[in-house]
This record gives structure tokens, C-alpha cells and sequence, in this order.
């Protein structure tokens, strides 16, 4: 909850959100814009926390002659991700 909002330099300051370090998968967090006495808009979203270091991708490197272009083929398949 802000205090009252008057200017849009207001609007940017109090309506920045961090994520609190404490927020597990599914969480949901929902913001109401609030006129007078009315819910005028609100969104909302759902945490979805990600562990990166359960799929560190490995390669083994893209080699080609000179002047030959690398595609998008050749990266993708010289990358693995374990465990995917």
C-alpha cells in the first residue's frame, strides 16, 4: 500500500515492487490502482522460481573454415543441457 500518488514522479517512486527473497513458487502478487474508494485496475502474477544451475549447459564449441558462416543449427546442436 503507497501513500497517496500526485504526480507521476510520485506514481514511479511508489510503485516500484521488489520481490521479496522470501517468495516460493506460486506465490501470487497483485496490484490494485485504487481512485477514491475504488479498485479502478489491478494485475497480478504468479512466482516461478528457477534453479539455473540445475541445467548449466556445456559445449563443446562451434569450428568452421574461414569465411564459413556459423548457423543457428550449428550452435544449438554443439550445446547440451544435462538433465533436460
Amino acid at each position: 500500500k503507497t501513500g497517496d500518488i500526485n504526480t507521476l514522479e510520485d506514481g514511479e517512486q511508489q510503485g516500484t515492487f521488489i520481490v521479496p527473497d522470501s517468495a516460493v513458487d506460486g506465490d501470487i502478487y497483485t496490484a490494485y490502482l485504487v481512485v477514491g474508494d475504488n479498485d479502478v485496475s489491478a494485475d497480478s502474477f504468479i512466482v516461478k522460481v528457477l534453479d539455473n544451475r540445475q541445467y548449466e549447459p556445456t559445449t563443446d564449441g562451434v569450428t568452421k573454415d574461414h569465411g564459413t558462416p556459423t548457423t543457428t543449427d550449428d550452435v544449438t546442436g554443439a550445446v547440451t543441457i544435462p538433465d533436460y
